[in-house]
């Protein structure tokens, strides 16, 4: 015993000594260096992670087992733009559509984040006009408004004014939309909201000709093409808007009350609306999108539109039991912000 004992002081007392060598130090501090590189290399990585989590259970309830995910993009109707400089007009090829800055934005950061969520889905760009094949057999995104994007155009409300005596009629599409009670109204670019959680308007921030604030849009349902599928619907009153609803889907809010509703009913196959506040700097969102509703998907009766005005909610004199929101009231016979 006493041996062992020996040996194994005379082990320890080499042991010391090496790694008190220059030898030993050189191997000590490669090995803690390899470490601390390793747990480096790794911790961004889990973090990462850690924070997808709720991106990727969203859209693994959304896209479910299919292998690809069709986003349907907006286009601005025009065949020729102007070239300032040269004082000359330019012909678009057909096969290349003209997006604001702000959608095309959201289009990227929604492609790369589901390229990066999972290896299975495989973001595809489709303009609305090619997208039917893809949008009668699975789910997909529509980003756009209806003005610049014929698929969401043909799923939520829209209500055009016309010229004749300041009315217009409210186009619905019945049997392919998703939501029926939040119109967006042309070409004020506002919106309203009459659902059963009580009339609401939407209606943009601007500074003289300059947008402060805009809202975006979230409608989640069943694809009227594609059964058994979603449908996921994502605009704004401008392309801000538009650009700050698809940053809620990327980056879900997990922290609120209405962010947590959102996500449960999401979780629970329930179709929703949602609307999200954006501040505007110069060209583009500032800060995190803000929800501030989020309400079960409704939808109205075949008589419940038939010849109701179309007009927008800051150019009606009586304010009709429409509740608006963050600073804005009825004065003079018109909508202003406090």
């Amino acid at each position: 015993m006493e041996d062992t004992a020996r040996q194994k002081r005379k082990l320890s007392d080499r042991l010391k000594a090496f790694t008190h060598s220059t030898f030993g130090k050189l191997l000590r501090d490669s090995l803690i260096a390899l470490l601390a590189g390793i747990i480096g290399y790794f911790i961004p990585i889990i973090v990462q992670a850690y924070h997808r989590r709720p991106f990727a259970k969203m859209w693994a309830v959304l896209l479910q087992d299919q292998a690809n995910a069709p986003i349907v993009i907006a286009d601005v109707p025009v065949d020729e733009f102007s070239i300032r400089r040269f004082h000359t007009k330019s012909r678009l090829p057909t096969n290349v559509p003209l997006l604001g800055l702000q959608d095309a934005l959201g289009v990227s950061a929604l492609t790369n984040a589901l390229a990066d969520g999972s290896p299975n889905w495989a973001p595809e760009l489709h303009a609305a006009e090619d997208s039917r094949v893809q949008m009668s057999h699975f789910t997909f995104v529509s980003i756009g408004g209806p003005s610049v994007n014929e698929a969401t155009y043909e799923l939520i409300a829209s209500c055009e004014e016309v010229a004749n005596e300041g009315r217009g009629k409210a186009i619905l599409h019945r049997g392919t939309l998703l939501d029926s009670k939040l119109m967006i109204f042309y070409p004020s670019h506002e919106a309203e909201d009459f659902s059963s959680t009580g009339p609401m308007a939407y209606i943009a921030g601007k500074d003289d000709s300059r947008l402060r604030e805009d809202y975006g849009f979230i409608e989640i349902g069943p694809s009227p093409y594609a059964p058994g599928h979603y449908a996921v619907v994502v605009f704004g009153l401008w392309p801000p808007g538009t650009q700050a609803a698809v940053e809620a889907l990327i980056h879900p809010d997990t922290t609120s009350d209405k962010g947590k509703l959102m996500q449960s009913m999401i979780r629970n196959h329930q179709p929703l609306v949602a609307v999200v506040k954006t501040q505007v700097t110069s060209i583009s969102t500032q800060g995190t999108p803000t929800l501030v509703n989020v309400r079960p998907l409704e939808r109205l009766k075949d008589t419940d539109l038939v010849d109701q005005p179309c007009t927008p909610p800051s150019k009606r004199k009586q304010a009709n039991n429409v509740r608006l929101i963050d600073g804005y009231a009825l004065q003079n016979g018109a909508f202003s912000a406090l």
